[in-house]
């Protein structure tokens, strides 16, 4: 597809947040996966931000958000992590943080990451090699079918270990929606969903070759994936080196430069543009791509550069 530049309001973020020391406190089971979606119910209910997807694996989780005024993101973050760590650690019988201290969040700048963000995030326990593909995955993952669709009701199960004075709701609903960007240019929900699901079908793909590259050992039943000890340290992966630097690799490290080249000549035009304009000069052309001076003050713009 063409690249669409994102627009005020549309920002999305990758957000990865990590168990302290790589213990495996989100292990997939029927509690935890209750857990964390109510956590994320309450938080989606408490805070204003689009969820688009989001996967938990057994020592960390993944989530595709947009935050609607560029404020709330953190907020939302602190609603959905206080929640599960605290009722996590009541299903343990632990106690102490369970998550690291600070989370990673990755800003999206166009449509094309946007699918290939919430893509990885999908097939991230296949990356891991967990599982064969993403349908296999018995932890809480967002269903392809989810998005743009009915939301996900999630009850409370009476028989997990929540506090009897948790201010915890009984019912939530979690609602995933098609990227504001996607919307604006005219896509159904039919249309994103297909266009995703190939794409998670291709990175299966590539994560199935790459486990095969290196001598796999296997993919994880059920009961194994439940009985994994809460208190092993997961080993650190090694550092990648030049020998294991791919095409693929290469490609991506290209395409990265080449965008932010590009955003760095459109702010540097714009500003040069902009400061005309105020002087005085309203013939002057503003880059391709302006929006909101075009809106407001119909000015001129150029064409649009070569991708």
């Amino acid at each position: 597809m063409t690249l669409a530049r994102l627009r005020e309001g549309e920002q999305c973020y990758l957000i990865t947040v990590v168990v302290v020391e790589g213990r495996c406190l989100l292990r997939p089971q029927e509690e935890i996966n209750d857990i964390f979606e109510t956590a994320l119910g309450r938080a989606l209910e408490i805070v204003e931000v689009e969820f688009h997807c989001g996967v938990v694996n057994v020592n960390h989780y993944h989530l595709v958000l947009s935050d609607l005024d560029e404020s709330r993101l953190g907020e939302f973050m602190r609603e959905l992590n206080q929640v599960a760590a605290v009722e996590l650690n009541r299903h343990h019988t632990k106690d102490g943080p369970v998550f690291r201290a600070h989370y990673h969040d990755e800003p999206i700048d166009d449509a094309d990451e946007i699918l290939n963000s919430m893509a990885y995030t999908l097939t991230n326990p296949v990356k891991d090699g967990l599982v064969r593909a993403m349908k296999d995955w018995p932890g809480y993952i967002t269903r392809i079918g989810e998005i743009g669709g009915a939301p996900r009701e999630v009850l409370r199960g009476e028989a997990h270990a929540y506090s009897p004075r948790s201010k915890l709701d009984d019912r939530y609903e979690i609602r995933a929606v098609v990227p504001k960007v996607f919307r604006r240019l005219g896509w159904t929900a039919a249309a994103f969903r297909a266009r995703l699901g190939e794409l998670c079908k291709r990175w299966e793909r590539k994560w199935r070759r790459q486990h095969r590259a290196s001598g796999h050992e296997g993919y994880k039943t059920r009961s194994q994936l439940r009985e994994l000890s809460t208190d092993r340290r997961q080993p650190r992966p090694k550092p990648k080196t030049d020998l294991d630097i791919t095409r693929r690799d290469l490609q991506l490290t290209a395409l990265r430069r080449r965008r932010r080249a590009r955003r760095r000549a459109f702010l540097e035009a714009y500003d040069d543009a902009l400061r005309a304009w105020r002087g005085g000069d309203r013939e002057v052309e503003f880059p391709y791509g302006v929006y909101k001076m075009r809106r407001l003050h119909d000015v001129a713009y150029g064409p649009r550069p070569p991708p």
